[in-house]
C-alpha cells in the first residue's frame, strides 16, 4: 500500500488510473481484512480510505452514507 498510495509514485498516472487502482486496492483490503478477524475469532470491519472520510469537500451526510455502504457491503445487506 504505501508503494502504491505514494504520490510521488503515481506521478505520470492519469487521475482516472489512479483513482482506479485506489479503489481496487482498498477494496481488496476490506475484502481480505473480514475473513483476517474471522480467523482470529474477531469481528473486523474496514473502515473506507481516510482520504475519503477525512476530505473537508466531504459534508458529514456523505462520509455517513460512505460508512454506512461499507459496512452494509461487509454484513451482505
Amino acid at each position: 500500500m504505501p508503494v502504491l498510495g505514494n504520490p510521488l509514485n503515481q506521478i505520470g498516472w492519469s487521475d482516472l488510473v489512479s483513482k482506479d487502482l485506489m479503489d481496487k486496492l482498498h477494496n481488496f483490503m476490506a475484502h481480505t481484512y473480514v475473513p483476517l478477524g474471522q480467523v482470529k475469532g474477531r469481528t473486523l470491519l474496514p473502515l473506507p480510505p481516510s482520504d475519503v472520510t477525512s476530505s473537508e469537500k466531504t459534508s458529514s451526510k456523505d462520509k455517513a452514507h460512505i460508512l454506512e455502504g461499507k459496512f452494509n457491503d461487509q454484513t451482505g445487506d
